[in-house]
């Protein structure tokens, strides 16, 4: 099948509640604002498809998934657990599955490589480098508000950490919800035995 080059808009149009209700549950997040960042993943995977009609994956750039975006890749790998959903959304929209790489190790033993003997100096701006035509992309296609967004206050809001607590937090509440429901089911029964 032929790769399509849909309009974000096209991208941005197509939704699926459940993922956004069962990243809700996850993360114990407002359903707005799991709705924004599944809004925020699809843009990224227009991004991506983009990547292949321009010119830029023939630059040899490809587009990494950082401390920043990792609200974003969660909220990716909620929409993948949705697998007839998500094939449906890349076959419909761009031809193909959108499918996701995380980094090998062949690929981390080589970036350490590439780092090692290098300064703080040097690594910090082999770093920069490395990430400024992502940066740049972000910017020229989406605009500034999504570029702050994604490399501002995603970073400062949904750090690893905070996204591993959101989830503890999420799963003690539903902990304690079943608790509750079982206690009520218990005293509805001895109630009923008693009357």
């Amino acid at each position: 099948m032929e790769t399509k080059r849909p309009t974000l808009d096209e991208v941005l149009a197509w939704q699926h509640p459940d993922v956004v209700a069962s990243f809700v549950k996850t993360f114990a997040l407002p359903q707005e604002v799991a709705q924004d960042i599944f809004e925020q993943t699809k843009a990224m995977l227009w991004l991506t498809n983009e990547m292949t009609f321009d010119g830029t994956r023939d630059q040899g750039h490809y587009f990494a998934i950082d401390q920043s975006l990792v609200v974003i890749d969660e909220m990716w790998h909620q929409f993948i657990l949705y697998t007839h959903a998500y094939q449906q959304f890349g076959q419909t929209l761009f031809g193909r599955m959108r499918h996701h790489l995380p980094t090998s190790e062949q690929g981390r033993v080589e970036y350490a490589t590439r780092m090692a003997g290098l300064s703080d100096e040097q690594k910090t701006k082999a770093i920069m480098d490395a990430k400024r035509w992502q940066y740049t992309y972000v910017y020229q296609k989406l605009g500034k508000e999504t570029f702050v967004k994604w490399y501002v206050t995603y970073h400062q809001q949904y750090t690893s950490r905070k996204l591993a607590e959101l989830r503890l937090q999420a799963i003690i509440a539903d902990e304690a919800e079943r608790m509750a429901s079982v206690a009520a089911s218990e005293s509805n029964l001895l109630s009923t035995q008693k009357g």
